[in-house]
């Protein structure tokens, strides 16, 4: 709700043109078992090989440090390894199991799960690379196929923030986090579906028999209250159906209504659907509940830093909101994430840096315009136009289309505007004369007095939503 969807939705926009996968294919040079590859670049072992213990990667701790970019000093009599980079110093002792991690004249200690160690027949001292890695401000992660771990210096956004400021007005914080903010917007929602004509786009050829068409339609509410990332909003959604088959239409109408409740400190969203009780699914009344945090860590991503990031009042930069995406997404890693994020990078800024935007004046705001067309990669090609207009150096509102099409026939649309209080989207999926899908949201904000109630009643019936998923699953 309020800035927080305009931000949101300008992260997915970056994201988009930033963080996607390939399929390139690297092998480490030096034909070791396992390996180490920093930015791209496979980190050459000469004398000692990779190992893999209990399942970390040690490397011989010279190696790594120098490929780091860190200085390593070794006090022998001490067994003591003290690697310096940039304002960091760590420290640690051979056999030890704690690190010393000193930054700007603050210091904390951690302990490591893998001892380091000397290794007997090369006589090396081995350390765990995504330990220290981490230690001195790299991402890790590890590409199971091919055997690497991957570290990725978060310095390859370095100078964005210059390169798109422009873009950067988007994630202003110009509201206050500390207040409430009460909320009214619509959400509907109307689509059909030709299976007909969809057999045709994924066999080739028309199906034997009459297969039918489905239409869906909505019309719906959105309300509630929000202060900082705490939210207490009710959806109306009711939801009309219609299939039709051989000259017969049936219509179903479902209630999706729905009120949520989210404890932006506990990162514990309480769900409650009245559908779930009238079909038997849960007691009437009852709530689900939801440890967003651990929901994420289970798909191997840590949103800890990047909610307290969004929740702080502060203005998002472009390079802190990368970084902080780049160590959410750490587990998706694969030897060709560094070069991929690399090129898309610079696809982002080619469409929507500062050299990109044409500037006018209208009516005392700046306005800004870009147009931006990516290149066809596979058949898939994006484009659109952003509007940015800004009052002096304070966003006042955008105006966002794009268009993702794939293979002629399948479009993904996006229209987007708002401003700090206010926001409108529109999102279609076509796919020739088989989908035709369109979503709309608006949102309207205005301060309010009172408090959010974004925690549900003491004597509420909880579920825990992960063991009722598992219980739908393997319920016969």
């Amino acid at each position: 709700m309020k800035v927080l969807g305009r931000r949101a939705l300008m992260t997915a926009l970056v994201l988009a043109m930033v963080l996607a996968c390939g399929a390139l294919a690297f092998a480490d040079e030096a034909g070791n078992e396992y390996g180490v590859m920093i930015d791209g670049e496979y980190v050459t072992f000469t004398d000692a090989a990779p190992q893999n213990v209990e399942g970390r990667i040690m490397v011989p701790f010279r190696a790594i440090f120098e490929s780091l970019g860190a200085e390593v000093e070794y006090a022998a009599e001490t067994r003591t390894v003290t690697a310096a980079l940039g304002a960091k110093t760590i420290s640690f002792d051979v056999g030890g199991s704690e690190i010393l991690i000193e930054e700007d004249g603050a210091s904390q200690t951690r302990a490591m799960d893998v001892v380091p160690f000397i290794d007997e027949a090369s006589d090396r001292t081995y350390v765990p690379t995504r330990f220290i890695a981490e230690a001195l401000g790299f991402v890790v992660g590890w590409d199971a196929e091919a055997k690497t771990a991957v570290v990725i210096d978060p310095a390859m956004f370095d100078g964005l923030n210059e390169e798109l400021g422009i873009l950067s007005l988007m994630f202003q914080q110009n509201t206050d986090m500390e207040q409430v903010y009460a909320g009214q917007g619509s959400i509907t929602l109307e689509g059909q579906m030709d299976m007909n004509q969809l057999a045709i786009l994924q066999l080739g050829q028309a199906a034997e028999e009459d297969q039918g068409s489905i239409s869906i339609s909505m019309d719906g509410s959105i309300s509630g209250m929000q202060q900082g990332n705490n939210a207490d909003l009710d959806l109306v959604m009711p939801l009309v159906m219609s299939v039709t088959a051989e000259g017969q239409t049936i219509d179903t109408e479902m209630d999706l209504s729905m009120k949520t409740k989210l404890d932006g400190e506990t990162m514990t969203l309480y769900l409650q659907c009245p559908l779930y009780a009238q079909m038997g699914m849960l007691e009437e009344g009852a709530w689900l509940k939801m440890d967003m945090q651990a929901f994420y860590e289970d798909m191997g991503m840590d949103v800890t830093q990047l909610m307290e990031l969004a929740g702080s009042g502060a203005d998002l930069e472009v390079e802190a909101l990368l970084a902080e995406m780049l160590s959410l997404y750490a587990d998706s890693f694969t030897v060709s994430t560094y070069q991929e994020i690399q090129s898309l990078t610079e696809v982002l800024v080619d469409c929507l840096g500062d050299e990109a935007f044409v500037q006018t004046s209208s009516g005392g705001y700046t306005v800004y315009t870009a147009e931006f067309e990516s290149p066809s990669v596979e058949g898939v090609a994006l484009d659109g136009s952003l509007v940015i207009r800004a009052r002096g150096e304070v966003f006042a509102d955008f105006d966002l289309e794009m268009n993702l099409s794939m293979e002629d026939s399948f479009n993904v649309a996006l229209q987007a505007r708002g401003s700090a209080l206010t926001a409108e989207m529109s999102f279609s999926v076509i796919e020739g004369d088989a989908v035709n899908f369109v979503m709309e949201m608006s949102l309207e904000l205005e301060e309010a007095e009172g408090t959010v109630e974004y925690q549900i009643p003491a004597d509420a019936q909880v579920v825990d939503y992960m063991e009722w998923m598992e219980s739908m699953l393997t319920e016969e």
